[in-house]
């Protein structure tokens, strides 16, 4: 029998953030009641109509891709920004040149798909190696439209993961969530950060970066970890008694996983009255654009759902 999980921070939180959504429920009638009365005394207080005019913000190129440890056809995407209040899709840049090159002088050529404007791909054939740097060159980028041509460049290491011994899932009636947990020894000489991504037969579950779950070792730094929760799924059905998960723990930089907490940060609801002026995430582009290329390893490992019961 596993040995009891050793609490992270990522699990700590959840526990904050779910006990602060009780909290919430239990009180909802006094927050509506006190809402209504704030926001009556308000608009009884407004004795002028203003129009106020927004200016359009400016155009930026918008680049997010990755290189990781894995063998596949590696993505970048890149678009252009759009204003605060836009309801359009997003716009894909065409016709840019890329090219990733890594710290031993190997350079790798993507290409844009035509089913798939603004988004370029390696070859299948292309995997990055832990302790190499590697430079996302990107040029001939048309950002206006009006022929200027702009490039881009960003830089990214990849940093090593932790071998993954075994995974498990269970269903905590307690907390009403399925819990994804590994069994891995993490090092003790570095401090590490890291992402976890989840499949589900085959299937990211965790396919934008609000899904992600991301922490340091912190609370576990050079332990082994018996259980440590690395993914949980609020919706009951969202595993059955025989579904195939897949737990990725990829080693991300630092830098990396604050530019996903700002990101996060930035696209969770937040209180307008108490919250400070909204923010553009990090970004290690140069030349005005945002997003991030990031470059990562990743340890891999799979078990079949065997209950719904907590052990």
């Amino acid at each position: 029998m596993p040995r009891k999980p050793i609490c992270s921070q990522l699990y700590l939180q959840l526990l904050i953030i779910l006990n602060f959504k009780a909290m919430l429920n239990r009180n909802h009638k006094i927050l509506t009641v006190a809402f209504a009365i704030f926001g009556q005394y308000m608009l009884q207080s407004c004795t002028e109509k203003m129009n106020m005019e927004l200016d359009s913000t400016y155009t930026h190129c918008v680049i997010y891709g990755e290189i990781t440890t894995d063998t596949t056809a590696h993505r970048v995407r890149i678009t252009r920004s759009a204003g605060y209040f836009s309801n359009k899709p997003v716009e894909p840049i065409s016709g840019a040149t890329l090219t990733i090159t890594d710290s031993e002088s190997n350079t790798y050529p993507l290409t844009e798909r035509k089913t798939e404007p603004g988004s370029y791909y390696t070859d299948s054939s292309v995997y990055g190696v832990p302790g190499r740097t590697y430079t996302l060159n990107v040029s001939n980028v048309d950002l206006l439209g009006d022929g200027v041509l702009s490039s881009y460049t960003a830089t990214s290491e990849i940093k090593p993961s932790v071998k993954i011994d075994s995974i498990d899932t269970e269903y905590d009636d307690d907390w009403e969530m399925w819990k994804v947990k590994a069994w891995a020894k993490d090092p003790e000489q570095t401090v590490d950060y890291y992402m976890f991504k989840t499949l589900i037969n085959g299937t990211l579950y965790s396919d934008s970066l609000a899904n992600l779950f991301i922490t340091d070792d912190k609370f576990f730094n050079g332990n082994y970890t018996y259980g440590i929760t690395c993914n949980v799924f609020t919706e009951k059905d969202t595993l059955k008694t025989g579904y195939n998960v897949t737990l990725e723990i990829c080693g991300i930089t630092e830098d990396y996983y604050n530019f996903l907490l700002e990101t996060q940060m930035l696209i969770s609801y937040q209180n307008p009255m108490f919250s400070g002026p909204p923010s553009n995430a990090r970004t290690n582009f140069n030349n005005d654009a945002f997003g991030y290329f990031a470059a990562y390893s990743i340890s891999s490992s799979s078990n079949k759902v065997r209950s719904g019961r907590k052990e």
